[in-house]
């Protein structure tokens, strides 16, 4: 090897070391607070942000997280129930704000494309108005099929599809989504009968009165679930 060759060499390396120490990570002065529905919320499971990538995320780096999700919430809800989340806003830290639903807003709810997206945006304007967040990271959703009609669990399933298209393309909603469809495919891919998904089986979905409930992922599709929200934080220091 060259004289010169070496120098390039040292330089590439240095170079690359000093963008490594640059790069942004969480730490103590981040507060991750986190609102939505049951996928979110400490009920058959921990809190998501205890769980996984995301838990390790938070317990790891320093930073401070809380959780406001509940059971059964639609985005009409977590208008009505904002103060829990406002609350959770601490003046002294970068606050990150984690957020998902639209699947009960459809499937609960039977609210329409239009109406559930109306609520999504009322909802982020409201959180917006209220305090100035660091970053907002808005997730989407995953497959769902507890409907007894394979029919209407199709035509649901295309609702949610096509609020999550929609309310992505808006980007000045948020600052990083979240697409658990993408990251974990193995888990969240809407099968070929337009209902269903991978993680709907036995060991990886809740069992309700004796039956898998085709709403709630558990054991390892629960965590690819904290771990695409660990993605989706760690994307928001990049921007």
């Amino acid at each position: 090897m060259s004289g010169y060759e070496t120098l390039v060499g040292i330089l590439t390396a240095h170079a690359a070391l000093n963008q490594a120490s640059k790069r942004k990570d969480f730490n103590e002065s981040y507060f991750i607070a986190v609102d939505g529905n049951s996928l979110y919320a400490r009920w058959i499971a921990p809190a998501i942000n205890e769980v996984s990538k995301f838990g390790a995320l938070v317990k790891g780096s320093g930073a401070n997280s809380g959780n406001v999700a509940v059971p059964g919430q639609t985005w009409a809800d977590m208008i009505k129930n904002a103060s829990d989340i406002d609350s959770l806003y601490v003046s002294n830290k970068k606050n990150i704000l984690v957020i998902g639903e639209t699947t009960n807003s459809v499937y609960n709810g039977g609210a329409s494309v239009e109406k559930t997206i109306s609520d999504a945006k009322a909802y982020i304007a409201a959180r917006r108005a209220a305090h100035k967040w660091e970053k907002i990271v808005l997730c989407g959703t995953i497959p769902r099929a507890d409907k007894s009609s394979q029919a209407e669990n199709q035509a649901l399933n295309q609702r949610l599809l096509e609020v999550d298209a929609r309310l992505r393309a808006d980007t000045s909603l948020y600052d990083v989504w979240v697409d658990y469809r993408a990251y974990a495919p193995q888990w969240y891919t809407l099968a070929a009968d337009g209902a269903t998904a991978p993680f709907m089986a036995p060991g990886t979905c809740n069992v309700l009165s004796g039956k898998i409930d085709m709403i709630h992922p558990i054991g390892a599709a629960r965590d690819a679930y904290a771990d695409a929200i660990a993605d989706g934080l760690r994307r928001s220091l990049e921007n």
